[in-house]
C-alpha cells in the first residue's frame, strides 16, 4: 500500500496529524517527511509499525526526490509552489493546509485545471477548514444567507507551529471581503464587534484575514462574510492593536526586525482551548428571519483542531471515508467533505459543536 506523505510530519500540527491518522488507520503507511528527518525519530517510535522518515525540502524544485505517495498532506509554507507543481505534474492527489488568501489567489490563478489528473484541496481556511465545513452545514436550513460572521478567540496559552504567525504578520495589509455581494477593501484589526464566547469570556473581536471570507460567498452565496478574531490577553489585545494603528508595525517590516516581530507575534504555550462562534443570518423557505449561532471548541486546541480539518480533507479525498476518491481537481474545505461525516467525524475526535 502506497504511504501517506505528512510534509512537516514531525512538527507541531504535522505530528497531531500523524498521531490522528496512526489512530484511526492503524496499518496506513505514513511518511513524516521534512528538512531535518533525524527530528521525527521519538515519534516514530511512537507511532510504530508502518511509520518512516524521509527528507523533502519544499525550498528545493522537485522535493518528493523519488517517493511514490498515494497522497500528501502539506503542513508547511511552500513559498516556490515546488512541491505543488510536483504533485500536479505526478498527478499525486495534495491536502494544503498553509496559504493564506493572496498566496492561495496567485497560485490557482496560474493553475491550469484542465490538466490536473488529481484532487488537490486547498484548505487553509481557519483550523483547516473546519469553520467554513460548520457554516455552510448550518446554512442548509436556510433558504437565502445573509450574513455570516466569525468570530475567533485565540489563547495565549495555546500550542502553535512557526507557520502560525503568517496570519499575523500582515498587520496592515488590506484585504477584501464580500459585503452584499460587493467586494470591499478593509484593514486587519478594524472595525470591532462585541462577542461571548462559549468560556463566557466576551470581547470585541477585529477584522482578520482567512481564505473563508473569499470562498464562502462562493459555496454559500452569502450577501455578506466577515471573520475577526480577539485574543484572550486584553494587554496583548492592545498592542497589537496600537501597533497596527500607529505605522509602527510598517517599520518592523523591515528585515532587520526579523527576530523583534517574530518574538513579539510567536510565544506559543503549552495548550488551551480554541473557541469559535459563527453567528448567521438569513431567511427560511417562507422568507422568514432567521438568526443562527453555531460555535466550536476543541479543549486540545488551535494546532489539534487544525490536525483534526487536514485528517477529514485527507479521509474524504482519498475515500479513507468509505465514500469514493475525489475525481480530479481543485476544492475548498467546505465543497471538498461530506458536511454530515465532518460534524460526526469532529465530535469523534473531541471537537464540541453547539
Amino acid at each position: 500500500m502506497q504511504a501517506i506523505v505528512i510534509v512537516g510530519g514531525y512538527g507541531v500540527v504535522g505530528a497531531q496529524i500523524a498521531q490522528i491518522l496512526r489512530q484511526s488507520h492503524g496499518d496506513l503507511p505514513l511518511i513524516l517527511a521534512g528538512r531535518n528527518p533525524d527530528q521525527a525519530q521519538a515519534l516514530l517510535t511512537e507511532l510504530g509499525a508502518h511509520t518512516s522518515a524521509a527528507a523533502v525540502d519544499v525550498l528545493k524544485p522537485n522535493p518528493l526526490a523519488g517517493l511514490q505517495p498515494r497522497a500528501i498532506i502539506n503542513a508547511v509554507n511552500d513559498p516556490h509552489d515546488y512541491l505543488l507543481h510536483e504533485a500536479v505534474a505526478r498527478g499525486i492527489p495534495l491536502v494544503d493546509i498553509t496559504r493564506w488568501t493572496a498566496r492561495l489567489q496567485h497560485t490557482l490563478n496560474r493553475l491550469d485545471r484542465a490538466a490536473l489528473k488529481a484532487p488537490l484541496v486547498f484548505a487553509s481556511h481557519w483550523m483547516a477548514g473546519l469553520a467554513s465545513v460548520v457554516a455552510v452545514a448550518a446554512t442548509q436550513q436556510l433558504a437565502h444567507t445573509e450574513q455570516l460572521d466569525l468570530h475567533v478567540l485565540f489563547s495565549l496559552k495555546d500550542k502553535a507551529g512557526p507557520n502560525s504567525i503568517e496570519y499575523m504578520q500582515h498587520l496592515t495589509t488590506p484585504f477584501t471581503i464580500t459585503e452584499k455581494h460587493q467586494p470591499r477593501e478593509v484593514y486587519p484589526y478594524t472595525e470591532p464587534q462585541s462577542v461571548t464566547f462559549p468560556n463566557g469570556y466576551r470581547a470585541k473581536t477585529y477584522r482578520f484575514d482567512t481564505p473563508d471570507q473569499w470562498t464562502l460567498p462562493q459555496s454559500t452565496k452569502a450577501a455578506s462574510v466577515s471573520a475577526r478574531i480577539t485574543f484572550d490577553d486584553r494587554l496583548t489585545m492592545g498592542l497589537l492593536l496600537g501597533l497596527a494603528r500607529s505605522g509602527v508595525w510598517k517599520l518592523l517590516l523591515h528585515r532587520r526586525f526579523d527576530r523583534l516581530r517574530h518574538a513579539l507575534l510567536y510565544n506559543p504555550g503549552k495548550g488551551a482551548a480554541h473557541e469559535l462562534v459563527w453567528q448567521i443570518s438569513g431567511r427560511d423557505a417562507a422568507g422568514n428571519p432567521q438568526q443562527l449561532t453555531k460555535t466550536i471548541v476543541d479543549p486540545q486546541g488551535q494546532t489539534h483542531l487544525t490536525a483534526v480539518g487536514a485528517v477529514i480533507q485527507l479521509e474524504t479525498m482519498v475515500g479513507l471515508d468509505g465514500s469514493p476518491a475525489l475525481d480530479a481537481g481543485i476544492y475548498f474545505p467546505e465543497t471538498a467533505p461530506k458536511l454530515a461525516y465532518a460534524l460526526e467525524r469532529m465530535q469523534q475526535l473531541g471537537v464540541e459543536l453547539n
